[in-house]
């Protein structure tokens, strides 16, 4: 077993999205815990790509949608979604600053900035 603290953690907050990042040192996973306020990429007509890593999304708080490929489907708490690496997606929060969507991502191979982009 291994305990990590939150020292290991990395955050980048706006006003409209903000991550935790949980690096576990192990570089076939790791955690983030995202909250979005209104839409992930934040700029309409743009898509976020993970080009090696697969996610595994479960929904903590929030409803809203998720748009993987030009299919949108509605999530709410407990929904549990997989994007595969180099599919493009987008997160749309229904309740806005005051009741965000708040996601538990798991990333394999471990997420690193470098091989995610913003297209569109």
């Amino acid at each position: 077993m291994k305990h990590l603290l939150i020292e290991h953690s990395t955050v980048f907050r706006d006003r409209l999205f903000a991550v935790n990042e949980f690096q576990t040192g192990n570089p076939d996973i790791n955690i983030a815990i995202t909250k979005i306020s209104t839409r992930y990429p934040i700029n309409e007509g743009t898509w976020a790509v993970n080009d090696k890593s697969t996610m595994v999304v479960i929904v903590a708080e929030g409803h809203g949608k998720i748009v993987v490929e030009d299919n949108e489907t509605p999530i709410r708490k407990f929904s549990m979604i997989e994007i595969p690496a180099g599919e493009k997606y987008i997160w749309k929060s229904d309740g806005g600053p005051f009741m965000p969507l708040v996601l538990i991502i798991a990333s394999h191979p471990a997420w690193i900035p470098e091989q995610h982009r913003t297209i569109g």
